[in-house]
């Protein structure tokens, strides 16, 4: 099978700077840590091809390649760097 032309799926975002992202039936999950107010996880829908912002997670750190979507969309697993501590996080009801 032969593919079509490369084009940018979102402008202002790299996906392939910030590696916390997710590939979903019809968009992207995505953390952008430069969002306004602190970090943010965000929604690119591939067919209205518009982003939202799903949950804000304020001023945190995050470890490259942590970052999953629960099949029911409900819930998200990501690491965060915090100095001298290593416990696991769990978010729920964020939306």
């Amino acid at each position: 099978m032969e593919g079509g032309k490369e084009i940018p799926v979102i402008d202002s975002f790299n996906l392939s700077d910030n590696v916390n992202w997710a590939v979903v039936t019809d968009g992207i999950y995505f953390i952008d840590s430069g969002a306004k107010g602190g970090a943010a996880i965000e929604f690119f829908s591939l067919i209205t091809r518009r982003i939202t912002k799903v949950a804000e997670l304020g001023k945190v750190y995050f470890y490259p390649n942590g970052f999953a979507v629960s099949p029911d969309r409900r819930s998200f697993l990501y690491t965060q760097e915090e100095p001298g501590s290593s416990d696991i996080m769990l978010v729920e009801n964020f939306r």
